[in-house]
């Protein structure tokens, strides 16, 4: 019978036999989310076993295989500092030959106790249907559906090119109040106030059910987040639409590629500021960035979106462009104490 230990881990202070361990343990992880994609590098397995979100704190616990050189379950807990100081944000996943050993409701333990002694009261994760033993563990440990995700592919080789051409024609009285600026890679310093202040519209989104309050934006928060970026293997484009009476931001589209994924583009945010909206720029700048990609990425294949099903104004981008529904994130909560009597019952 399989022993469960659960060990805390320092991410930034890994040995080289944990940074193998862990790498090994997120290829196998995509191996199963995603079987149809390339294998996953080296490079983006250890960012995204040791990145870390803006004003958080990162704790990370690892149980290990019998023969103590795999890991056979991880669990982050990501803790705000600034902001949602209610919430624990978990990402708990075990690999495939270890389920139904315990290690799962070991690792949650470790989480819950964690999150009971910072004063948290909510636990927020997220599970696949393209995994099924995500959602089984979220219920069995309580939680809660809040908000489904679609995700959702473009296929560039079927573009519909008069849509963008359509979508890039905007009107004189449009170009004489904005124009948008191209940033490709990292954001110059002395924007990172004003990035700050137009990233601050992603507050807008429907959070549906959730139990979160907007997130604290501001120039410290966007170095923090480009100090994440410069670690990533991601290239990042972004295209922000700027008023040209005043220079400020008031919408931005971005963009990721990646060496080890190639024809992949992942999108990242797209907003328009609440008082510059009902101009098309939403739609002129997934265009602009579009045309650009196709352009000066000709290999592309594929763009792939998050959204959530409530979020009607960008799905109705989406779906004019020719997004499909690929995949369905749900996002998941539950109540701390709830989480501790269900794993103390195991």
């Amino acid at each position: 019978m399989h022993v469960v230990v659960v060990v805390e881990v320092d991410v930034d202070q890994l040995t080289d036999v944990d940074r193998r361990a862990l790498v090994a343990f997120e290829q196998t992880m995509w191996a199963e989310y995603a079987p149809d994609e390339p294998a996953m590098a080296e490079k983006p397995a250890l960012w995204l076993a040791t990145q870390r979100r803006p004003n958080a704190k990162r704790v990370t616990w690892v149980v290990r295989g019998e023969a103590g050189n795999e890991v056979a379950g991880v669990a982050t807990l990501s803790l705000p500092l600034v902001d949602n100081q209610q919430l624990g944000n978990v990402e708990l996943r075990v690999a495939p030959p270890y389920r139904r050993l315990g290690i799962g409701s070991s690792l949650m333990a470790a989480v819950a106790m964690r999150a009971k002694v910072e004063h948290r009261r909510v636990l927020a994760g997220f599970s696949w249907d393209l995994v099924a033993a995500g959602e089984l563990f979220a219920c069995w440990v309580g939680g809660e559906d809040k908000q489904v995700i679609r995700r959702s592919d473009l296929d560039l080789r079927a573009l519909d090119c008069d849509v963008v051409g359509r979508w890039l024609d905007v009107g004189s009285e449009v170009r004489d109040q904005y124009d948008l600026w191209l940033v490709v890679g990292a954001y110059p310093v002395d924007q990172y106030a004003a990035i700050a202040e137009v990233e601050a519209v992603m507050n807008a989104v429907p959070h549906d059910d959730l139990d979160v309050e907007d997130e604290v934006r501001d120039a410290d928060w966007v170095a923090q987040r480009e100090q994440e970026q410069a670690q990533s293997p991601g290239e990042r484009w972004t295209i922000f639409a700027r008023e040209r009476a005043t220079q400020r931001l008031v919408g931005y589209t971005q963009v990721f590629f990646y060496d080890d994924w190639p024809g992949h583009v992942d999108q990242g945010n797209t907003g328009v500021h609440p008082d510059h909206r009902g101009h098309g720029l939403g739609r002129w700048l997934k265009a602009a960035m579009i045309d650009r990609i196709v352009g000066e990425k000709p290999e592309s294949f594929r763009i792939r979106t998050h959204n959530a099903f409530s979020n009607a104004p960008m799905l109705t981008i989406n779906n004019e462009l020719g997004f499909v529904v690929t995949a369905k994130q749900t996002v998941w909560e539950a109540d701390v104490d709830e989480v501790l009597r269900r794993v103390a019952s195991a």
